[in-house]
């Protein structure tokens, strides 16, 4: 299969812990549609793992719980000398939230309308990410943290109930502050 991308012609072939299916997201849809492509890193569903890679990062982060987790092992691979290859042709149907299309300003932004809880967990593992990695990859956490703010903007702009997803997402990065994860249960006391 390596032969076939073309590896074997620079002499080496990499390691490669995940081949992927590209996902129809407004952000994936800027990729190839052809081919493959060597990703940053991809999300979870419909993914091939070399099980060797995932061993030899002691699998996903499962107290991360949602949001990220894909992310994080994306990064603990690539950490650790792996690659992610990413079919261009095999596409997945992959719906990010209850995402819009809409516009400001003559801009086109895509709200993902996520909820409340959703958030909590967004802004937890994703912290919890820039901690992790920041020193490792600096430009993608910098560019990540940058996309996280565009996300923030149109949560204000176009979505409901934008005060208790701000509270919820204040809430997420206090608790990864204190190194609290898993599942979220509101009866606890914060």
């Amino acid at each position: 299969v390596c032969r076939l991308w073309g590896f074997a012609a620079s002499g080496t072939v990499p390691e490669v812990a995940i081949v992927a299916a590209r996902p129809d997201t407004p952000r994936r849809g800027k990729i190839a549609s052809t081919g493959w492509s060597l990703m940053p890193c991809v999300i979870a569903s419909g993914n091939l793992v070399n099980l060797e890679a995932w061993h030899g990062v002691g699998g996903f982060e499962d107290e991360l719980f949602i949001d990220c987790v894909d992310t994080v092992f994306s990064l603990a691979l690539r950490h650790a000398g792996w690659v992610i290859v990413q079919l261009n042709d095999v596409v997945l149907n992959h719906r990010l939230g209850e995402s819009e299309q809409r516009r400001f300003l003559g801009i086109k932004m895509t709200p993902t309308h996520h909820n409340h809880i959703r958030r909590y967990y967004i802004a937890r593992n994703r912290m919890y990410m820039h901690r992790k990695f920041a020193k490792v990859f600096p430009e993608f956490i910098s560019r990540d943290r940058v996309g996280y703010a565009k996300e923030i903007v149109k949560l204000f702009l176009f979505e409901e109930r934008k005060w208790l997803k701000i509270r919820m997402s204040i809430r997420g990065f206090r608790d990864c502050k204190r190194g609290k994860f898993g599942k979220y249960t509101p009866s606890e006391k914060r």
